[in-house]
């Protein structure tokens, strides 16, 4: 059965071959091995970066493991559709993190405060503006 990259989880699941049980340990392994290869080569940002190489040899290595544990083998299409997926998560992630980092430490008072005056001009609710708000 061929499926697509943008395929619901339902049908790559049922490309797979897989039950419930083993389809959350094929999306264990793979986000593990996502995270291996990602923050080994975080230029690798989606898999259509990734080498053919590095691809084939990933599914050798998923279609080992689940072997080891009794669940059937996928095919290249299966890991294409994950693999899609999963490496765009974790680039998201990375990012968010990285943003959230910076926002966290770059952020003077001053300027919280002068964003605050452009929040309450627009008229949004803002729990972190109002609590500030509240303290001047």
């Amino acid at each position: 059965m061929s499926i697509q990259v943008r395929a619901k989880r339902s049908d790559a699941r049922a490309a797979a071959g897989h039950n419930p049980t083993q389809w959350k340990r094929f999306l264990t392994l793979t986000w593990e091995e996502t995270e291996k290869l990602y923050h080994s080569q975080p230029s690798w940002s989606s898999w259509s970066k990734v080498p053919a190489n590095v691809q084939t040899q990933l599914l050798e290595t998923l279609n080992e493991s689940l072997a080891q544990e009794e669940i059937p083998k996928i095919t290249v299409e299966v890991l294409n559709w994950r693999m899609a997926q999963a490496i765009r998560t974790a680039h998201k992630k990375t990012n968010n993190d990285d943003t959230s980092q910076s926002e966290a430490s770059g952020a003077t008072v001053g300027e919280a405060n002068q964003q605050s005056g452009k929040d309450a001009a627009s008229g949004r609710y803002d729990p972190v503006r109002d609590l500030v708000r509240d303290f001047q």
